[in-house]
């Protein structure tokens, strides 16, 4: 998302001496975005914009920031000089290609474990990497556990999913590999409700969010798609399959816990009890998959992602890291 704002009159601004809207946007802009950038003289435009679409759509996606002072805005340019000063940008976001060493790494854990569980982020919903997903998870039958906006990359009724068990698969996996999925407090930082032995294994495209919890065993620094590529050629020279027991006893346990949302669910009272009005809305998203889902809430936010089936990515819409509240009316108005 690139935001393009005017601002107040920078020689009055700066000395403070009370301008209409009178405020630093762009060092008030700075913290909460990825970068914030000033444009002082209007032949600067095309640079400008051009360095904001890099800088937002590279590496780890984000906001920028572009502020554009009044005597910017109100400036003139001849057509012809405004045209030269246009930029192509040209191969915004390159691919970022993980190091060899790791993918061949991480295969190597992932083929030794006895519970391995594969936990997809919304990096990788971003990544648009599903039929490489998809691939990896069914060849090799790791069970696998999507966080919140990353439903439907591969759909929630698929048979791996680990949804239904999530509690029991955290806590007793030996071998989890993060894609595009942050230790926050979202997973209890790797902490609380997890196996104080559990190995890592982190697919994300910022190095610096690595051992920022956990120790990570396996790093796999790059792009989603292009490590999940990688991945996959070294299974290929590596094959391995997930224990059957593993994945017996966690559809025992999904089958226990479905079994009791079952009785909440199927309850028919007059009115609508809280159950009912979210099994009504899983029914209809289950005849229109299509569908864009925006949740928020405290217990709905939560009991809805148990209750409400995605089968297509990208279309669940949430509060997200930061659980922001009050952001259904412009998602809606949005989609």
């Amino acid at each position: 998302m690139i935001m393009i704002s005017g601002s107040s009159d920078r020689a009055i601004v700066d000395l403070q001496q009370g301008d209409y809207e009178e405020l630093d946007q762009m060092n008030a802009a700075k913290p909460y975005a990825k970068a914030a950038f000033r444009v002082n003289q209007p032949q600067d435009l095309g640079i400008a914009l051009a360095r904001a679409i890099r800088v937002s759509v590279s590496g780890r996606p984000g906001g920028v920031y572009l502020d554009l002072p009044a005597n910017v805005l109100a400036a003139t340019m001849e057509k012809d000089e405004a045209l030269t000063t246009i930029v192509k940008v040209e191969n915004p976001s390159p691919a970022l290609l993980p190091c060899p060493k790791s993918v061949t790494s991480a295969i190597s854990l992932l083929a030794k474990a006895e519970r391995p569980l594969i936990i997809l982020g919304k990096g990788a919903a971003y990544s648009q990497a599903d039929e490489q997903l998809r691939e990896f998870i069914e060849s090799t039958q790791i069970p696998f556990l999507p966080m919140s906006m990353a439903k439907g990359i591969l759909e929630d009724t698929h048979p791996l999913s680990a949804a239904a068990a999530r509690s029991f698969a955290l806590a007793n996996a030996d071998v989890v590999m993060l894609v595009g999925a942050r230790l926050n407090w979202l997973l209890a930082h790797g902490k609380k409700g997890w196996a104080a032995d559990t190995q890592f294994i982190q697919l994300d495209i910022e190095p610096q969010e690595i051992d920022s919890n956990r120790p990570i065993a396996v790093p796999v620094v790059g792009d989603i798609a292009s490590s999940m590529q990688g991945m996959l050629a070294e299974l290929k020279q590596n094959t391995f399959t997930t224990p059957l027991v593993w994945r017996d006893i966690l559809n025992i346990h999904k089958q226990q816990n479905a079994q009791k949302m079952h009785e909440k669910l199927s309850t028919d009272t007059q009115p609508l009890n809280y159950f009912n009005a979210l099994s009504a809305v899983r029914d209809v998203l289950r005849e229109n998959q299509d569908i864009y889902l925006v949740n928020e809430g405290a217990n709905t936010l939560d009991n809805a992602r148990n209750i409400i089936d995605m089968y297509k990515p990208r279309r669940r819409l949430d509060c997200g890291t930061w659980g922001c509240h009050g952001h259904r009316y412009g998602l809606c108005h949005r989609c």
